[in-house]
């Protein structure tokens, strides 16, 4: 069943890497065109048209990763990497680890999942809030629909 929960996912720039080898798996919109498909085959989620992506816009909060203002890359044009993932839950439990959501591969992954409310504050204020604060600049989705990718 769809929740009435907030969903933020920051990834890596579109351009991360270099010339040699590219950091991303998909772009941003990429991954919100796959995020639409598996939302409307849940349980009890709109399944197409208006509603769907009114849900999706004001819900949904995509985007890519930045930790300053106004810098959206690397000198050379190099779009901005990020290996780390992080899942918060209920604002008492949080993951961050290494661990991709691929089939895995010979690497090797590590994390540690957190159930402690003050260390819950202590990471949301130190780590997440301020990721959020710098790439919602790059959002594509959330909030609602003005400037919504689903809307386009």
């Amino acid at each position: 069943m769809v929740a009435n929960r907030d969903v933020y996912i920051v990834q890596s720039s579109d351009n991360a890497g270099n010339s040699i080898s590219g950091y991303s798996n998909g772009t941003l919109k990429d991954l919100a065109k796959k995020l639409k498909s598996t939302v409307k085959d849940q349980k009890g989620a709109p399944k197409d048209g208006d509603e769907l992506k009114k849900l999706l816009c004001k819900r949904l909060y995509l985007a890519q990763v930045r930790f300053t203002d106004g810098v959206n890359s690397y000198p050379g044009n190099n779009g901005i990497g990020n290996h780390a993932k992080t899942v918060a839950v209920d604002d008492s439990t949080f993951y961050i680890g290494s661990e991709n959501l691929y089939p895995p591969v010979r690497n090797m992954e590590f994390g540690i999942i957190v159930s402690d409310k003050p260390t819950f504050a202590t990471w949301k204020s130190e780590y997440w809030d301020q990721l959020w604060k710098y790439s919602k600049q790059s959002a594509i989705s959330g909030g609602g629909p003005d400037n919504c990718y689903y809307m386009k």
